[in-house]
């Protein structure tokens, strides 16, 4: 079996690790957050090293980011006053740095498959539900309970749709360059799914109840939005999912950008700009990437003749 160049690498040493692992463990500087490239995956690197001499599996990893996150959300209930909100701002970004860790190991080791696929987008959305909802409640006080905990799933809610919607395009331009992701942008199972490991049919069973309706949602607002300007023939496609601005606009709503929001709201002792910062700031910058594709795209592809 050959042998990984990352795992080589790993073997050697920390600093050889580093100085080799970082480029290779990047899925895309084009697509990706720009706080995932300057800050977490390079962060993310020593927890790889560390993994690996433990012997941990990628998807161990992916467990453990999940009960941190969980942790976090504990905290902000559990703890009285200001200690709840630091307690729960460090764990929310540990748990940024092993979800960065987990795939990162997964390539560094060649055990990238869709068992972790699936099961870290599981514990994101576990993840995902209970932080936005436990920080509301630190507000029922002054809103009631009722309004809080709807403040609360709104801001989950609008958290996953961010996420998925950086996964849509990130997936799309991965797949048109030929690097051939482990995720796509419609997971509904297929014939070669159904010859997979009953655990990994499970995970695709759990993933399509919780993400299904996300990712129908998404691809309908792509599909709409490529109508409205004429993006029909196969280079217009190509465009479509690879343009710059248009990825870099979208990759704002990655998790790491928006959980390294929330956690930095929560340790300026700030609950409500946690809320604020995914119910204001990122839906803004969902909606301004949105207007992007369908008004920048559009008269580009009219003006050069690129939607037939």
């Amino acid at each position: 079996m050959t042998r990984s160049p990352n795992r080589t690498a790993i073997e050697r040493g920390l600093v050889p690790f580093l100085r080799e692992h970082y480029a290779r463990s990047q899925k895309s500087v084009r697509s990706d957050e720009w706080i995932n490239t300057f800050a977490i995956r390079p962060l993310a690197a020593l927890f790889v090293w560390g993994f690996f001499l433990l012997r941990w599996k990628p998807v161990w990893v992916v467990w453990l980011g999940g009960l941190v996150g969980t942790a976090a959300a504990l905290a902000l209930v559990a703890l009285p006053g200001e200690r709840g909100l630091i307690w729960g701002g460090w764990l929310l970004l540990l748990k940024n740095v092993l979800d960065a860790a987990d795939g990162q190991l997964a390539r560094a080791t060649g055990q990238v498959d869709r068992i972790g696929r699936f099961a870290d987008s599981i514990a994101d959305f576990w993840v995902n539900l209970w932080v936005p909802l436990a920080t509301a409640l630190l507000l029922a006080s002054r809103f009631g309970l009722g309004p809080a905990l709807a403040l609360g799933l709104l801001t989950a809610l609008c958290l996953m749709l961010q996420c998925s919607l950086f996964v849509f395009y990130q997936v799309g331009f991965l797949a048109a360059v030929g690097k051939s992701p482990v995720n796509r942008t419609d997971e509904s199972v297929r014939p070669e799914d159904t010859l997979a490991s009953p655990l990994e049919r499970r995970l695709q069973a759990l993933y399509l109840q919780l993400y299904g309706w996300q990712d129908r949602w998404i691809a309908a607002v792509d599909a709409a939005l490529r109508r409205l300007c004429g993006v029909r023939s196969e280079s217009a496609r190509e465009r479509w999912v690879s343009d710059p601005v248009a990825l870099r606009l979208t990759s704002f709503l990655g998790l790491g950008t928006s959980l390294t929001g929330f956690a930095l709201a929560l340790l300026l002792r700030r609950p409500d700009l946690a809320l604020a910062w995914v119910l204001l700031v990122l839906n803004g910058v969902a909606l301004l990437s949105l207007l992007y594709r369908a008004l920048v795209l559009r008269s580009r592809a009219h003006g050069t003749g690129g939607a037939s």
